[in-house]
């Protein structure tokens, strides 16, 4: 099956789509949207969104073995590996500004911390 296809039948991760995301209320929730943004000046527009990370997602999980030596590295990581981190990014349309902005800290995020990372921007 993996060779013998034009497409290999491997696993792979389902593409996963609510239910309920074509609701007539999240057509018009979107249609309205659509149309606020049709309106407005596109150089004023900003896209922001944050992640969550923890210590051991930072790291890659399977180093790459060594062809001639056979080797495996290490990995070497923090002695607290369940430390969090947030990345939050910004970017703009904007010609006049940076395209992005982007900031990363230790701990998770509140309120505080994203609105001091949005006034940095």
């Amino acid at each position: 099956f993996c060779h013998g296809f034009d497409i290999p039948a491997t696993l792979c991760k389902a593409n996963i789509v609510p239910i309920d995301k074509f609701k007539p209320q999240n057509i018009a929730k979107w249609m309205k949207y659509s149309d606020f943004i049709r309106r407005v000046d596109h150089r004023r527009l900003k896209f922001i969104d944050e992640k969550h990370v923890k210590g051991e997602e930072v790291y890659a999980r399977k180093p790459r073995r060594n062809p001639l030596t056979g080797e495996i590295p290490s990995i070497i990581v923090p002695f607290n590996f369940r430390n969090t981190y947030s990345l939050t990014g910004i970017c703009g349309v904007d010609l006049r500004t940076d395209p992005l902005f982007w900031a990363i800290h230790s701990g998770t995020n509140d309120s505080e911390a994203f609105a001091i990372v949005v006034d940095k921007a």
